[in-house]
Formats: structure tokens, sequence, C-alpha cells
């Protein structure tokens, strides 16, 4: 009789060890890569990347929007499906219009979709706008933007930048962008490191403007710029707080891995569009 007990003991922890060997790799091979399973978003603030920050916020960083392309800037870059493309802004950082000759008529705002990455500019919609309207284009669009941005960069272009028509492209995706305001937290991956944001926040029962957490008026000598600003976005970003309750990847992975199940099946009610 006990040695059918024994057998019975080794053969439940063998199951028990197949069973975490199969959940570690599903985790370690494949969850770890999905979007809802949670990401250790607290490293960021450790990241010594002294020269890519002073190299930010003299390039791209803007007190109210988070940042902007930089004037007169031309880049090429190379396509994902191996095509290379070209970019060129003007002194006001707006994407230039290839044959574009006088004031413009029509002015554009929103995201990488308005600005049109990964096409040169005489492929960008604005510029097929203006050969079909006949008039100048000015494309403000800016890659990573929300739409607060995107509002905030047309409020204060309006006085000195005014066109008769002013058209804000809006994806219903940017609605996550609303309520982020470190660009990471949002898209773990984003090439927009330092994408500190302004956020529309409520408070006691009122709606306002929380500022770009990231105030630098003169060129960082240090990270505690960043960290601070840091510090400040993960009080109130959404994203930082939703993946606080996302699945962990921890022993016993048996039991992370019927947690990461049900999450998904019940509990990741958002759908997170894949973002650069």
């Amino acid at each position: 009789m006990l040695k059918k007990y024994k057998f019975h003991l080794l053969m439940l922890l063998i199951m028990v060890a197949i069973a975490e060997g199969f959940s570690y790799v599903a985790f370690t091979m494949v969850l770890n890569k999905k979007d809802f399973i949670y990401k250790d978003m607290d490293g960021l603030r450790d990241r010594d990347d002294l020269k890519r920050f002073q190299g930010f916020v003299a390039r791209n960083y803007d007190s109210l929007l988070g940042w902007e392309p930089p004037p007169n800037a031309h880049a090429d870059k190379p396509g994902p499906t191996g095509v290379a493309w070209s970019l060129n802004t003007d002194a006001r950082g707006v994407r230039l219009n290839p044959g574009q000759t006088g004031p413009a008529t029509i002015s554009v705002y929103g995201d990488s979709f308005t600005f049109c990455d990964e096409v040169s500019d005489d492929q960008t919609w604005g510029h097929y706008l203006s050969q079909l309207a006949g008039t100048g284009v000015d494309n403000w669009g800016v890659g990573g933007y929300g739409t607060d941005q995107a509002f905030l960069r047309l409020k204060r272009n309006l006085p000195e930048q005014h066109t008769d028509i002013v058209v804000l492209a809006v994806f219903s995706e940017n609605i996550n962008r609303v309520m982020n305001n470190f660009r990471p937290f949002y898209s773990f991956s984003s090439g927009i490191k330092f994408g500190f944001k302004p956020m529309l926040h409520q408070q006691d029962g009122n709606w306002g403007w929380m500022p770009n957490p990231l105030q630098q008026s003169e060129p960082p000598q240090d990270m505690q710029p960043y960290q601070q600003a840091f510090d400040e976005a993960r009080k109130t970003d959404y994203w930082y707080k939703h993946n606080q309750g996302r699945p962990k990847s921890q022993f016993p992975y048996s039991l992370a891995l019927a947690k990461a199940v049900y999450y998904y099946l019940f509990d990741n009610k958002i759908n997170l569009y894949k973002v650069a």
C-alpha cells in the first residue's frame, strides 16, 4: 500500500513539474511579448542615458506639448517593407510639401498618420490634398501625439499660423493616448524614450490640463529632471496603473499561467493597439 502511495505521489510530482515547465516556457517564449502581461515599468526610472536625454531636450523637447519635430530637419529612414523614405521639415517644424508656393490655406494636425511616417514628402496625404485643392497645406502632424497634444499645438498656432480650413485627424486609438502622460507607459517599446506630455485630468469633479511633467529650461546635466518627471507621471498615468493589475511572470508559473489566461479572457477589457 505504501508503495502505491509513493507511486501516485511521484506521478503527481512529475505532472506538477511538467506543468511548471510548460508554463515557464509559455511565459518566456510567448506570453512575455504580449501587451497584457505585466511590464517592469519602474525599471525605466533608472535609465542611464544622459547623452540621449540631452539630445532630446536640445532637438525635440517642448515644455507645453512634450515633443515636436525639430526645425529644418532632414532624415532618410528604412521602411518596414524595405523601401526607404525621407522627410524634411521647414523652419517652423512643419513637414515640407513639395511644390508648395505661397501661404497655406489648409492646415492639418494629428499623429504619425497625419505626419505620414513611412512615406516621403511627396507621398503624404497632406501633399495629395494640396494637389486636389489647388492650395498649400501645412502638415503639423507629429509622431506619437495624442489628440490632446494635437489640439494644444493647433491652439498655440492659431494666432500666427491661421488658415481658412483646419483639419484635426483623430483615430479611435488616440483616446488611449489622452489617458497617458509618459509615452513608454502606454507603448512600452516606444522610440520616444523621454516622451512626457500634458494630459487632461479630473479633480474634484472638474476637468483641467495637467501640464507636461518635464519642465526643463536648461540643458540637463544629469538624469534627475527625468527621474522627477517620471515620479510625477506614474501618479496619474492610466496605463501605469493599468499595468500594475496585469498578470506577472513568476513562480509558481502554472498558477501565473492560469491567471494570465483568465485575465486575457475576462479582465483585459481594453483592446491595446500596437503603436510605435
